[in-house]
């Protein structure tokens, strides 16, 4: 399995794979550069969010001034951190990073990596 990590990244980015048929996971549009410049919940033969992402310093400090504006907002309460990147898009730019199927993987819970690497059924609390 290769590794997906790098030691130096200069722009910011979230990890992508392909969908062959329909996903309800988070769909990228991006322009000619790569830049992600639209997300529709759900698709079909569609790049889509997936595993990890990176954020520059400028990034991270854009990011920071959304979340302090919005942070204590009855309607922030249940997001997920890409709710709000999604309502920003045009402030936050960040390029969709293609990944091959089976390259990188996602968990949302202690039971996916369970199920993915049995080690964490006994070594885990």
């Amino acid at each position: 399995m290769e590794n997906p990590f790098e030691q130096e990244v200069e722009e910011s980015y979230y990890a992508a794979v392909f969908s062959e048929g329909k996903t309800d996971e988070w769909c990228l549009q991006t322009d000619d550069e790569g830049k992600i410049t639209g997300i529709t919940i759900g698709g079909c033969n569609q790049w889509y969010m997936m595993g990890h992402a990176f954020w520059s310093i400028d990034f991270s400090r854009k990011f920071i001034t959304i979340i302090e504006k919005v942070y204590g907002e009855e309607s922030t309460k249940n997001k997920l951190w890409e709710h709000i990147y999604m309502e920003n898009l045009p402030q936050l730019k960040m390029k969709m990073r293609r990944y091959p199927r089976n390259q990188i993987y996602e968990f949302d819970s202690l039971e996916d990596l369970k199920r993915f690497d049995r080690k964490y059924q006994y070594y885990s609390i």
